[in-house]
């Protein structure tokens, strides 16, 4: 098991609310929840894109629209889409997150209930990311 993918699973995971993660430096998966296959390379390009062109996101066939703004804070961005079509979203409703930092970029889905845990699970995780990044400089 690498550093990047302990981290990962030890820390930024939050298995009852998130349902599904990975995380990605530049061009490559360097840590994944088992739920989630491993990405193509053309859906880790599409990730990669700038958010004004990724419009809808195709992740595991099955299709997101950006909803919101492109959340900035120091350091690091957030991008939330809302999941569309496909039988399961008749019952719940699914959001993805986009957290990225420079190359590094954390992907995961979780119910809309879950939003307000999830979005600061995500933040504080960023931010310790960020400022450990900020301290080895």
């Amino acid at each position: 098991m690498s550093e990047w993918e302990g981290y990962f699973r030890g820390v930024m995971q939050l298995p009852s609310q998130i349902e599904k993660d990975a995380l990605l430096y530049s061009s490559s998966v360097i840590a994944y929840d088992e739920k989630y296959r491993m990405l193509s390379e053309s859906e880790i390009e599409t990730i990669n894109m700038p958010p004004e062109e990724r419009a809808p996101l195709m992740l595991n066939d099955e299709k997101f629209i950006r909803v919101g703004p492109h959340l900035e804070f120091d350091g690091w961005s957030l991008l939330l889409y809302k999941k569309i079509g496909g039988e399961e979203s008749a019952r719940e409703k699914i959001t993805l997150f986009v957290a990225r930092m420079n190359e590094l970029v954390w992907i995961g889905q979780f119910r809309d209930e879950n939003q307000p845990v999830v979005v600061r699970h995500i933040e504080d995780k960023m931010k310790d990311l960020f400022n450990y990044f900020l301290g080895d400089q």
